[in-house]
């Protein structure tokens, strides 16, 4: 098939579907996006937003084919802008470039499998099977995030409450003597991590 000028115009892989699923699954394991949503006056949209976000993802990667991938630094670009862009939530616990490894890499598996999609979701030991399986775990037992939220703009109270449901803790970006930002980020299995609330003070 070819364009008005000529060039041939690319078909879409045939591993397209069930990567913009692996896209989803990524996503919906992310920690620092769900918690994003959590403090986000948007969090009613979510999954609809989520949607657009893995449409754009995968949009991204085709765009680049066959010739190249899409770069790292602009992909983990694309999730920072977006976040702040679209939820008024600035991420800094650099969990972006772990997320966008994810994405190149099992935009490989399916770009290299042979079997069947279904073969894909259960060959033990491929990057595609354990984010499927992370993802299926979260949605049967709905866990949710732990985290560190940085709310700028807000006004230092001095109190804190450790008796939080939802085991998070809310701090104000300035005035923070006590309490140093971690060199590294701290994701573990049951997701904490941090990120940046973006507020506007009063």
């Amino acid at each position: 098939m070819e364009n008005q000028d000529n060039t041939p115009i690319s078909e879409p892989p045939s591993y397209l579907v069930p990567f913009a699923r692996s896209v989803l699954s990524v996503l919906s394991i992310w920690p620092a996006l769900e918690l994003s949503f959590e403090h986000s006056s948007r969090r009613s949209e979510k999954d609809e937003l989520i949607s657009e976000l893995a449409s754009e993802l995968v949009g991204a990667f085709l765009d680049g084919e066959p010739t190249k991938l899409p770069l790292n630094e602009e992909l983990e670009d694309f999730l920072l802008a977006w976040c702040f862009g679209t939820l008024d939530v600035r991420i800094e616990d650099d969990s972006e470039v772990s997320v966008v490894k994810e994405l190149l890499g099992v935009w490989k598996e399916w770009d290299q499998w042979t079997g069947t999609v279904q073969e894909a979701y259960e060959a033990e030991g491929t990057l595609i099977y354990r984010i499927e399986k992370q993802a299926e775990r979260k949605r049967i037992s709905g866990a949710r995030v732990q985290a560190t939220v940085v709310d700028e703009g807000a006004v230092e109270s001095g109190e804190s409450d450790d008796d939080d449901d939802d085991q998070m803790d809310v701090e104000p970006a300035q005035n923070q003597p006590a309490r140093s930002r971690p060199k590294s980020p701290v994701v573990d299995e049951d997701g904490f991590t941090l990120v940046t609330k973006h507020s506007h003070p009063r």
